[in-house]
């Protein structure tokens, strides 16, 4: 399951870096309210924000996990919707990189 937690740890960091090159490029905004306000209040918030969204999760997932078997679905969904929110970002910030 550790492949797993770091997968999800790489593509929120890489959500997080697409996000900042969006919004530089002003081709998104950010949906998520808290992020947004981290975001307006400093960089470094925003990335440890960011960064720890994760670990409560990745901590109940673990310790609860033997006694809750639909809990290894949700950690494949949360990295499914993390993938399509990355390839959403792609999409958005690719034609940029073209011209």
């Amino acid at each position: 399951m550790a492949p797993l937690y770091t997968a999800l740890l790489a593509v929120n960091a890489i959500d997080l870096l697409l996000t900042r090159t969006g919004l530089a490029l002003g081709v998104i905004h950010e949906a998520n309210p808290w992020m947004n306000w981290a975001l307006q209040h400093h960089p470094i918030l925003a990335c440890a924000v960011k960064l720890a969204a994760p670990i409560p999760y990745i901590y109940l997932h673990r310790r609860f996990k033997d006694r809750i078997p639909w809990l290894a679905a949700t950690a494949r969904g949360l990295l499914a919707i993390y993938v399509a929110v990355f390839i959403l970002h792609l999409r958005w910030i690719y034609p940029f990189f073209l011209y």
